[in-house]
This record gives C-alpha cells, sequence and structure tokens, in this order.
C-alpha cells in the first residue's frame, strides 16, 4: 500500500511540475490541481478502495488530453465550445454590470443553463477555459463513483462493480468528451446520481428526494428533451413492476394504460400540442442534425408519425453501435468512432454468451435499468442524424450497458486490496 502511495505522489509531482512549466499564470488551475489529486490521493490510502485508483488514473489521463487539446485545438467542436465560452462570459460581465444575468442574450434555455453554471466556474477560479475544462474532468471521473453506487445498489458484489466503474471512466470517447467545455459530464453525472438517489428512496431520507428533485431540474435546463423522456421512463418502470405480482385484471388494466399512454404520445406529436412531442419539433431538429458534417441515414425523412415507427429500429442501431465498416471514411474521428463502436459490440456479443451459460442476476433495480436504457436509446435515436452527436448523447446509455453486463463480463478480473 506505502509503495502504491509513493508512486501516485511521484505522479502527481511529475504533473504538476508539467502544468507550472505549461503556464505559470494559471495558478488557480494548479492550486485546484493540488487540491483534487490531494483529496483522492488521501480517499484511496484511507479506504484502500481500487475505485479511487482508477479516479486517479482516469483523471490524469483527461489533464493530458486538455493540455494536449487546450495547446492543438484536436477537436472540431470550436463552434460548439466557443458558443458556451462567449454566453458564459456574458452572463459574467453582467453580473459584474449588476443586469439581468441573461441581459442581450437570445441563445437557447439549455445553451444558457449551462452557460450559467460555467460563469460561476469562471467567477470562483478565473476566466480560462481550461478551467471548467477541468471541473468536467472532475465530474466525469466521478461518474465512477456514481456507477460503483449503483452497481452496488443492484445488488452486484464489490468486484463487478468496479468493473463497471473501470469501463466507464476509461471508455476512450468518454475521457475525450468529458474533457471539454460542453454539456455532457454534467448531463451524465446529474443523470446517474438522479438514478442513485431513486434507488435509495426506500432509506426514507428526504434529502436523497430533494436531491433527486434537483437532479431532475437541472438535467431538464440542461437538456429539455430529457423530462418527456424521463417521465415516461418512471411512468413505464411504475406500471411493469405493478404488472408482474398483480391479479389478471390488473395486468389487463397496465396493458391497456400502457397502450394508451404510446397512442397519447402519438397523438401529442401529430396534434403539436407540447413542443417537446411535437413531430415539427422532431422534424426540425432531424434536419438540424444532417445539415452539418458526419450524417447518417441521410436517406431517411420523416413525413408522418408512422415513418418514424417504421425507422426506428434501424435508427436506433446506428445511434448506439454506428459508425459501421460501411461508414468509414477518410475522416480520422470517423475511424475512431468505428473502432470504438466494434469494441463495444464485441463486448456486448461476448457477455450474450456469458450471459446464457451463467446464473442470472435480477431485480427491480435491474429492470429500471434497463427500462431507462431501452426508453432512451429509442428517444434519442428518433431525433439524432450524425456521427459526432450520436457519440456524445448515447454515453449515458453505454454507461448503463456497462452496468448489466458487469456481472457477465469476464474478461477482466478486478480485485479490491
Amino acid at each position: 500500500m506505502k509503495k502504491n502511495l509513493k508512486y501516485l505522489l511521484i505522479l502527481l509531482a511529475t504533473i504538476l511540475i508539467g502544468i507550472i512549466l505549461f503556464q505559470l499564470e494559471y495558478i488557480n488551475v494548479i492550486i485546484l490541481m493540488i487540491l483534487i489529486y490531494t483529496f483522492f490521493v488521501y480517499k484511496y490510502s484511507k479506504t484502500k478502495n481500487k475505485l479511487y485508483l482508477f479516479i486517479i488514473i482516469a483523471f490524469t489521463l483527461r489533464m493530458i488530453f486538455i493540455i494536449l487539446d487546450y495547446s492543438f485545438e484536436l477537436l472540431p467542436y470550436g463552434w460548439d465550445t466557443g458558443q458556451f465560452q462567449s454566453t458564459a462570459l456574458l452572463i459574467k460581465n453582467n453580473l459584474y454590470n449588476f443586469r439581468n444575468l441573461f441581459y442581450n442574450i437570445s441563445e437557447s434555455t439549455s445553451v444558457k443553463s449551462y452557460s450559467l453554471f460555467v460563469s460561476f466556474i469562471y467567477t470562483i477560479l478565473g476566466s480560462y477555459e481550461i478551467n471548467i475544462r477541468i471541473i468536467n474532468a472532475l465530474l466525469g471521473v466521478l461518474i465512477a463513483r456514481e456507477v460503483y453506487d449503483i452497481s452496488i445498489y443492484t445488488d452486484f458484489n464489490k468486484e463487478m462493480a468496479l468493473k463497471a466503474a473501470f469501463l466507464s471512466v476509461f471508455w476512450p470517447s468518454f475521457i475525450i468528451f468529458t474533457s471539454i467545455n460542453m454539456r455532457d459530464a454534467l448531463i451524465i453525472f446529474l443523470t446517474l446520481n438522479l438514478i442513485k438517489q431513486f434507488f435509495k428512496f426506500k432509506e426514507h431520507i428526504i434529502l436523497n428526494k430533494l436531491i433527486f428533485l434537483l437532479d431532475f431540474i437541472f438535467i431538464f435546463y440542461l437538456r429539455k428533451q430529457n423530462l418527456p423522456l424521463f417521465i415516461f421512463i418512471f411512468i413505464v418502470y411504475f406500471i411493469w413492476k405493478k404488472v408482474k405480482n398483480s391479479a389478471l385484471i390488473y395486468k389487463i388494466i397496465s396493458i391497456l394504460g400502457l397502450a394508451f399512454s404510446f397512442f397519447g404520445v402519438l397523438y401529442l406529436l401529430e396534434a403539436n400540442i407540447f413542443p417537446l412531442l411535437s413531430f415539427d419539433y422532431i422534424a426540425r431538429e432531424m434536419e438540424y442534425r444532417t445539415s452539418g458534417g458526419a450524417a447518417y441515414l441521410e436517406w431517411i425523412s420523416y413525413n408522418n408519425i408512422f415513418d418514424m415507427i417504421i425507422y426506428l429500429p434501424i435508427r436506433s442501431l446506428y445511434f448506439l453501435f454506428a459508425p459501421f465498416i460501411w461508414d468509414i471514411s477518410s475522416n480520422i474521428f470517423i475511424i475512431f468512432a468505428f473502432l470504438e463502436s466494434t469494441m463495444l459490440i464485441g463486448i456486448i456479443l461476448y457477455t450474450l454468451r456469458n450471459f446464457v451459460i451463467s446464473d442470472k442476476i435480477y431485480n427491480k433495480r435491474i429492470l429500471l435499468l434497463l427500462i431507462f436504457l431501452a426508453i432512451g436509446v429509442l428517444g434519442y435515436a428518433v431525433v439524432t442524424a450524425n456521427f459526432g452527436t450520436a457519440i456524445r448523447h448515447k454515453m449515458t446509455f453505454m454507461i448503463l450497458i456497462f452496468i448489466l453486463i458487469s456481472p457477465y463480463f469476464n474478461v477482466i478480473s478486478i480485485v479490491d486490496d
């Protein structure tokens, strides 16, 4: 244990020296890094839980990527990150000038909400973009804690929980997209925390329910499309849970209720009553997401609700597993995404083989994760039409896959200290 701690401290010192040499003016960044590493090294030495070793290494990888991308602009997300950066600086300027925070800002509610979070970080640490990237990287590795806790609440053992956490923090695209100035790290963290707090409802602690509600509100403001999606997920879960052990009449009523809910959603889509559940909104999103580069299934267009239903299976497969070999181009990011998707498909196929021949683990919490995964993928697949967006938006659902497959994924063996 002391030997491991010694190596961690050497690693910490090396990283800090590198940062100091990188830019001496970033004193707030250096202090922030010292605090983060000190906390995690302390937790690892105190608990002897390999989860914190994963977090330290994963955070270090994110720091290396941040420094490289901050210096050489490796990613083609300048427009997106620039929008958040400029909006955050406007909000901060409005605050200093005692104006309405969103004075002269015409961006969407989602952009304003995340930019408000960014401006809060800038007010404390300074307006260098590297500060928010470090905070996002921190949230990105704290996902491991949420994944670990969800796995334990799902009655998985510690080794299974560590496997799920390992995959969640070391998956290549997660390292990249939780280290840039975008909403994904914050939304994933809040979504996983939402699930964890829901699992803790039976503990009858008011704080859990309050945090659950706050998570729900924050997620809505960060990505408003999640409101109807998450509500529908929990409705389906509660109905399904009641159906399983109910009398026949209640099962029939519940099934009819789900059917009416489904056709009710179709009615809302057709009638354009609720903006987030409107056919016009989905059509606009589709057009917007296919207008840029890296679009897929461009030949699909929605002329009516039934077109959406017909094309949903292929759109879901593309959302979760594309790009495929026939989608490869000279674009290095498409090639990278293809290799990662191939790895995901291989892991799932291997796990399914083990699932068939192994003892099954099943409970109501696994049911919620399965419903969350299925409805979430279907909901996002409808409006996602390019590889870049798909990679970012499917990260939460990939983490749920990692949790669900961990009991049957024996390629890696992780034994806690």
